[in-house]
């Protein structure tokens, strides 16, 4: 049994910077006879508008797909905006799994897709204002993600891999909070935790956080910047779970000459989150905040270093708009595990294009046109040492006894380049005053490549290069029962490629990159209803089926590894309901 206590301070100048779009709602007024005679149900509007299916702004009862737009602040108030999982908890059909390791994300899944990792994020695609931080591999590291200025999160929750290609069982786009409308506001934050036993306080785990926020409008608003700097320092609730990180994130928009340019950076220092490994039952029925013995032994640990940065621009064009995004970043992981350690250094880039046209009437029917391009790339520089902390004899290559360095001999010293592009298109047609039907689809070609570097006696040539490509139609309808109720129906695709690391360990022992190891393609029926009654309760009901070919899975093999394989068909139903 534990006691806590927390505490939070803050102070606002001009103004507290929480204000942000969101669930809300408006008076109208309808003049006319209809207006007149309907004004009891027209009087309040939802004002959600979202972005995460890349067109302009729309309203949730316009899209047939499930979409969920939520303030998390305002869901769940006195966050310490520590973890996704905080801002996710009370989403319909997404699941947070947070094993309060420092050096493990919280593992994301929705509907199914992201489920066949122990840890972090797969399957499930991840953008910070638009801009990607899921990796053209389908990773997604969500660690250097600050969350102290987010005003709204956007969820597709079904597949979505006509509009974002790889990955994308499902969409999470975070949202940066509106700035306030003066000059300058400043906000100051702090968290403070302690945690101790009832034994009169022997075992005392402390927790910080503390977080400046800053923003404001300049020149006649045509200046709109959000930053924020956020140190955290601290112990887990188990033994062996120290964190120390800073992180940092900004956005700047200027308008000019009708066009918006945002600029936007994320970035993250941490050089210490310790890993308390995983237990037996035996061990946790015993001890539940105990650590692995051999984790503290070999000083488990992540050690990161991390930023991006995006440069955008938006420009409404005769009814219509283009936006286009170029990106890069980079990663210094360090990474001692119990069995090896692990350094690696990444370097990202993408660039998106994609516009959509004024609604044009051909045939007798009114179209309104949206169509793209993505590409990304990732360049990894990996390298695997024996792991020397805790020898005390017979230790691998490269270690000694007493040891003197944690890393011995070289393992593994490869470079993994993963690139890829994606047009799709997108068109929407107008069926009558309630009815609309979209239809839509995306190609994409993924190249893996990997350099092995580490070629000589018996260690084989682990170079190799292989290129999937996918194809994923989508259809969808909806109806407009009223103005505030819509039904709507859609039949969506996915597709997943397995990651780097995935291809590159074989059971056999083979060299070079696996060649039975194939994507999973997965199709979704989804059948749902939303809207908004007695003027104030959003609803949101929906239904799926979606069959999964060549499934990805895990499995362990006689020596105890990993490994992973395509299972031939698995399927998913679910039901979902939200007010």
């Amino acid at each position: 049994m534990s006691t806590s206590w927390g505490a939070a301070v803050g102070t606002g100048l001009a103004g507290l910077l929480l204000a942000g779009a969101g669930a809300g709602a408006q008076t109208t007024r309808d003049t006319t006879a209809a207006g007149v005679a309907d004004s009891a149900a027209a009087r309040r509007l939802p004002t959600v508008r979202v972005q995460v299916t890349r067109e302009s702004s729309r309203s949730p009862l316009e899209l047939p797909f499930a979409v969920t737009s939520v303030r998390p602040d305002s869901a769940r108030p006195g966050q310490r905006h520590l973890s996704l999982d905080e801002q996710l908890q009370l989403l319909p059909g997404v699941t947070v799994a947070n094993r309060s390791n420092p050096s493990q994300d919280p593992r994301i899944s929705i509907r199914g897709f992201g489920s066949r990792s122990a840890f972090g994020v797969r399957g499930v695609r991840v953008l910070r204002d638009g801009m990607p931080l899921t990796l053209p591999d389908g990773q997604t590291p969500v660690d250097y993600m600050d969350l102290e200025s987010v005003g709204r999160i956007e969820v597709i929750r079904g597949a979505a891999s006509a509009l974002y290609g790889n990955a994308s069982g499902g969409v999470i786009d975070v949202r940066t909070v509106e700035p306030p409308a003066g000059r300058v506001a400043a906000q100051l934050r702090g968290v403070l935790q302690n945690t101790s036993n009832d034994d009169g306080g022997r075992d005392v785990r402390r927790f910080g956080r503390w977080s400046a926020v800053v923003g404001g409008r300049a020149a006649g608003e045509r200046l709109r910047y959000q930053a924020n700097v956020a140190h955290n320092d601290g112990e887990g609730y188990r033994d062996y779970a120290r964190q120390r990180l800073t992180s940092g994130f900004g956005r700047a928009v200027v308008r000019t000459a009708g066009t918006d340019v945002a600029l936007t950076a994320l970035l993250l220092d941490m050089p210490l989150a310790e890993n308390p490994g995983a237990l037996t039952y035996p061990e946790m029925a015993g001890d539940r905040r105990r650590a692995d013995p051999l984790s503290v032994a070999r000083r488990a640990r992540k050690e990161v270093t991390q930023g991006q940065v995006g440069l955008s621009a938006s420009r409404p064009v005769r009814g219509g708009d283009v936006f286009a995004l170029a990106y890069g970043g980079w990663r210094s992981l360090y990474n001692p595990l119990t069995f090896n350690v692990v350094d690696v250094g990444r370097s990202t880039a993408g660039a998106s294009l994609r516009g959509s046209a004024v609604p044009v009437p051909l045939f007798g029917v009114t179209h309104r046109l949206s169509a793209g391009v993505d590409y990304q790339r990732q360049d990894d520089d990996r390298k695997n040492f024996n792991a020397c902390n805790g020898r005390t004899a017979a230790p691998p290559a490269g270690c000694t006894v007493p040891v003197t360095s944690e890393r011995g001999a070289v393992t593994l010293d490869q470079r993994e380049l993963i690139q890829s592009v994606g047009p799709f298109v997108r068109d929407e047609l107008r069926l009558g005053d309630r009815v609309s039907l979209s239809v839509g689809g995306r190609a994409d070609v993924i190249k893996f490549r990997v350099e092995d570097h580490l070629v000589a006696g018996t260690n084989p040539d682990d170079s190799g290069d292989r290129t999937m490509r996918a194809f994923s139609p989508a259809v969808g309808v909806v109806t407009r029962l009223s103005l505030l109720h819509a039904l709507y129906a859609n039949v969506s695709s996915a597709f997943e490629t397995p990651t780097t690391t995935e291809l590159g360990n074989q059971e056999n022992g083979d060299a070079g990159i696996n060649r039975d190891l194939k994507p999973q393609y997965s199709t979704t029926y989804e059948i749902g209803m939303k809207g908004l009654v007695l003027n104030r309760v959003q609803y949101d009901i929906a239904g799926f089926v979606t069959p999964v070919r060549d499934e990805l899975i895990q499995f362990t093999a006689a020596s105890s590894r990993s490994y992973f394989r395509n299972a031939g068909r698995t399927r998913r139903r679910g039901f979902e309901s939200a007010l």
